[in-house]
Parts: structure tokens; sequence; C-alpha cells
């Protein structure tokens, strides 16, 4: 029950990120570095959101982190609309506490850091990553039966950090804040029960160079009012026990979406889903399974799309029309992002999850319908 709070809560503190951060106050001016390059170091310890993890718990998680910052400046116009950020990339260690069981972890992730209430001399900030990671030491059936939390070794990063930096000198920032991490493979193979993190850091970082602002970015020609678009993805996924067949997923979605500005979309779909799996389920259960329709899902969802440029953070929420699966869920939300290759092509990549447990990596392709509006 905690993780799936913790969960939900990552998701809904993750588009407020956002959404606050268009609300802040510039903290960039004339003088301001070019580039930031810090480290932090923190404490922390994995949480056993299920019975047979607290065998992970056998020392607290230590850590550090490597950061270079690039202070925007202008030249695009998401820039001014989030009161320039800063957009970082990082390398983070994990000490995981359990030599034998785990090991260490490594990720490389990306990161936009936003102003809540940005001062002279200090800034509220939120700060969202996305990566990937090692993890040393995974299960195996012989060698390592007890670590039920990860099945592979390359693993997404999920990331919130939240916290306060302070200026020391004019180039020296220090900082403090708390992280929720979360490692999961998105249950392409089992067991995947994920490791999630709260941690505590404290760190500093150094400017180099001055950000020179550019020239005030045109306004576009046209106003996006709406566009309806549609997508197609499919993943590969195991069921427990540990070591079995892969099964196929394919899944076809379709939405309208408005734009609220030049940050938001939100809007509705219809999501439909044939998943092989159900059909290995339902023959456990000596349920009837000798018909592709037992392989379907198919619901509804509401949905918003926080842009920042071409990329979007997604966050959608799901009920199903019909679920053939044994385990009958009612809800899905999905979190995720995707990237605008042109004005109609996107991919991305999204995470399907039930109450806050995961089912499908989705790797998608779709095309956006614009409707434009004169100004």
């Amino acid at each position: 029950m905690i993780i799936r709070i913790s969960k939900y809560l990552f998701s809904i503190a993750f588009v407020l990120a956002l959404l606050f951060g268009n609300r802040a106050i510039a903290g960039v001016g004339p003088d301001s570095s070019a580039w930031n390059i810090g480290f932090n170091t923190g404490i922390g310890y994995i949480m056993a959101h299920h019975p047979n993890m607290v065998l992970l718990q056998q020392d607290h998680v230590k850590s550090f982190e490597i950061t270079f910052e690039r202070n925007t400046n202008g030249s695009k116009d998401w820039h001014k609309l989030y009161h320039y950020p800063k957009l970082g990339y990082s390398y983070q260690f994990y000490n995981l506490g359990a030599p034998e069981l785990l090991g260490n972890a490594h990720a490389l992730d990306v990161y936009l850091k936003v102003g809540i209430l940005n001062k002279p001399k200090y800034n509220l900030f939120i700060k969202p990553l996305f990566g990937l990671g090692y993890i040393d030491k995974v299960y195996d059936r012989i060698e390592n039966p007890k670590n039920v939390s990860i099945n592979g070794h390359i693993n997404a990063l999920v990331q919130l950090q939240a916290g306060v930096e302070a200026k020391l000198t004019s180039n020296i920032d220090f900082n403090s804040s708390l992280h929720f991490t979360h490692f999961s493979n998105g249950a392409i193979s089992k067991p995947n029960q994920g490791i999630n993190m709260p941690s505590f850091n404290l760190g500093l970082s150094y400017g180099i160079g001055k950000n020179n602002f550019a020239p005030e970015v045109a306004a576009p020609t046209g106003q996006l009012e709406s566009y309806v678009w549609v997508s197609g993805a499919a993943t590969v996924k195991q069921l427990y026990p540990a070591g079995g067949d892969f099964y196929w997923a394919y899944i076809l979605t379709a939405g309208k979406y408005y734009k609220a500005n030049h940050i938001i979309d939100y809007g509705y779909g219809l999501d439909f889903t044939y998943d092989n799996s159900l059909i290995e389920l339902r023959k456990r259960e000596e349920m009837d399974s000798d018909n592709f329709v037992y392989g379907t899902r198919g619901g509804a969802h509401i949905g918003m799309i926080v842009n920042v440029g071409r990329v979007g953070a997604v966050v959608n929420a799901g009920a199903y029309a019909f679920n053939h699966s044994p385990k009958k869920q009612i809800m899905y939300s999905k979190l995720g992002v995707r990237v605008e290759l042109n004005k109609n092509l996107f991919t991305g990549v999204n995470l399907k999850t039930h109450y806050a447990r995961a089912d499908l990596l989705e790797w998608n392709i779709g095309w956006k319908f614009n409707k434009y509006e004169a100004k």
C-alpha cells in the first residue's frame, strides 16, 4: 500500500513540478553561469514494498551523483515559458546495501530543474529525471534466488528530486534535496518487484562561464487548437514464475487532445490491447482460452502532456470497458515520454501499470492530425 501511494504521489508531483515551474520567478540573470558542474552525496534505504524484499534491507543505501547543467538562455520558446530552467545530465552511483544480493547500481539520466521560488540567494526546485540504470547482481534461480526485485541488469530509472539551493559565493551553490528513485524493467522479465529508494542528499555546484541571452524567439504564426492522434505499440513481457516464456503484446491507441497553452495538452482517448499472456493466465485458471478475444483489453482514458520543446511528459488514467484477464483489473494508468520527430510524427515509451504495479513497457510510434486556428 505504501509503495502504491508513493508512486501515485510521484506522478502527481512530476506534473506539479512542471506546472508550478511555469509560475516561477525568473532565476536566470545577465550574470548567470552558462554551465554548472555539481557533486551530490546521499543516504537512503530500499523500501520493502513486498514482504519478500525485507531480505534486501541489510544496510543503508549510499550514493553520489555528478551533474552537468546547462542554463537555458531564451533561444527556444519554452525557455521563457518555464522561466529559464536548467537542463542537465548526470551520472549516479548507488551502493545498494546488500552486497551479495544486489551489489551496486549505476545510472545515466537527463533532467529538467524547474525553480518554484527563486530568490537572489536561494531557490526551491523540483527536478524530474529519466534514464537507464545498470544493477550488478540480479535474480538467478540457482545463485541469487533471494533477489526478487530485479531480473535484468539494464533497467529504467525514474526519479524525482525536490530541494533547496543557496548561493555561497558568486560561483558556488550549496544544495539539499530529497529524492525518490525507482528502478524497474517494466515487467519485461520476472521477477520484477522493482527497487524503490527514498534518500536525503547534500551537494555543491560550481558555475562556469556566462549565460548570454538569445534574442526573443518569434511567436508562431498559427495557434494549435486541437489534434487527433493515433499510435501503435509493441512489447514483450514475462509471467511468474521466473524463467518462463516471453509473451507479445500489441497496443493501439487513439485520442483527441486540446492545447490549454503552449505547455499543457489535455484530452481523452481509447486504448485497445492484445496481450498473449492473458491467454496463458486463463489456461492456468482453467478458464476459456481458445479464442483470440480472450487476449484482449479495451478502455478509455483521460490524459495530459506537459511539453518541453519537442519532448512531452505523458500522464494518463483510464478504466477498462472490457478486460479478459483473470485478475479483472478495473483501472489502469500510464506514465511516459513522447518525442515529436516533426509536426506530425512522434514516438515514445509508456509504462502501463495496474494500481502502481508494472504491466507493460510500451514502445510506440504515432501520427498527429493537427488543427490550427489563425491568430
